[in-house]
């Protein structure tokens, strides 16, 4: 028979390994934890490009540290934001999370902003 203490305990070291890893790499989001799920967020990103960025990054640092390989995808804009999410199941039963979320539309170049205001306002 399994013993819940066993893997309540590999769970609570799972969320403890993540959290030093927040500290150890700055690209990574401070996670929030509860007792099955670890979720790093970047969800204060305007854009897309940058968000996307943040995902991979913070995908490529936790594969590496935890061995795991992440699945979803990156999908294309719904309204006026884009989402992003992937997701790992760790040995101990907890999910990892990696959600983004970015405004997205039309941004204008800073060189360009005056004209296309000028046209807009025309």
């Amino acid at each position: 028979m399994h013993d819940p203490t066993d893997t309540r305990a590999a769970r609570l070291h799972d969320r403890i390994h993540l959290l030093g890893l927040a500290m150890k790499f700055p690209g990574l989001a401070d996670p929030s934890t509860s007792p099955y799920l670890a979720s790093f967020r970047y969800t204060d990103i305007a854009d897309a490009g940058v968000a996307a960025e943040s995902v991979r990054t913070a995908e490529g640092i936790l594969s590496r540290q935890l061995g795991v390989t992440f699945t979803g995808n990156y999908p294309h804009p719904i309204g006026s934001a884009a989402h992003y999410q992937r997701t790992a199941r760790l040995e101990s039963g907890m999910h990892v999370y990696i959600v983004a979320r970015a405004e997205v539309g039309p941004l204008l170049d800073a060189e360009d902003a005056p004209r296309e205001l000028e046209a807009v306002a025309a």
